[in-house]
């Protein structure tokens, strides 16, 4: 669990479109480019600690005997993808959505 959590802080942190800022912001300025880059970084830094929370409630389902049939096939099944977590927060609609999003 442990490895996972620092993968997915890992990924959301140090992304393409976040080594690409410095180079596209140097035109502003210094000062709002640091603004710009903090603000990026906090958003996903947020965005990574909520993904976390998420893997962590679906990994307690799956270790834990549940009573709601929904949550019934999640807990049933061996692993946790980011397709699992939509579907135990949104249903199974939104997780078909979210698959081809991820795809």
């Amino acid at each position: 669990k442990t490895f996972d959590a620092v993968s997915i802080i890992t990924g959301t942190a140090i992304g393409g479109g976040f080594l690409a800022l410095p180079s596209v912001t140097s035109a502003v300025g210094y000062s709002p480019s640091v603004i710009g880059l903090f603000s990026v970084w906090s958003y996903l830094l947020l965005s990574s600690i909520a993904f976390i929370d998420a893997f962590g409630l679906i990994a307690d389902l799956q270790d834990n005997d549940s009573s709601n049939s929904d949550r019934d096939e999640v807990a049933q099944e061996g692993s946790t993808s980011i397709a699992t977590v939509i579907r135990c927060a949104f249903g199974k609609q939104w997780a078909r959505v979210g698959s081809l999003a991820f795809c």
